[in-house]
């Protein structure tokens, strides 16, 4: 039985790797393949889940770190991609928040500063 596969799903996905490079690429059997391509069964659940987990994790200030590790195989295995989002956001998201919490900090040392000794001195503007 024929099944559709609507773009932007796994099925889908599986589809068009099984159209790319075959089962044999994959060192799965064209059977398996096919199992994984097909939308009716329950094999791209845990993707889904993975996609879940990353969007909770990012919402949480976590970034996201399955899409992350995914990336990096993808570089250790040689492969570069065009990414329609946002590539290392859980780096990006992480490093965010280091350079937020660094300034709130800068913010309270200076303010600890000005109450030791006064306000800092504004520079005055040299006209030529």
């Amino acid at each position: 039985m024929t099944y559709r596969r609507p773009a932007g799903t796994f099925a889908a996905a599986w589809t068009a790797i099984a159209r790319l490079v075959g089962a044999d690429a994959l060192g799965i059997s064209a059977s398996r393949l096919r199992q994984l391509s097909n939308p009716m069964r329950g094999d791209s659940n845990v993707l889904e889940l993975a996609v879940a987990a990353d969007a909770a994790a990012a919402r949480a200030g976590g970034g996201t770190p399955i899409f992350d590790l995914y990336s990096e195989r993808l570089a250790a295995a040689g492969v570069r991609t065009p990414h329609r989002g946002t590539v290392g956001a859980g780096r990006a998201a992480a490093a965010s928040a280091s350079l937020g919490a660094a300034l709130a900090l800068a913010r309270r040392l200076v303010a600890a500063l000005e109450d030791l000794t006064g306000p800092a001195v504004q520079p005055a503007l040299v006209r030529a």
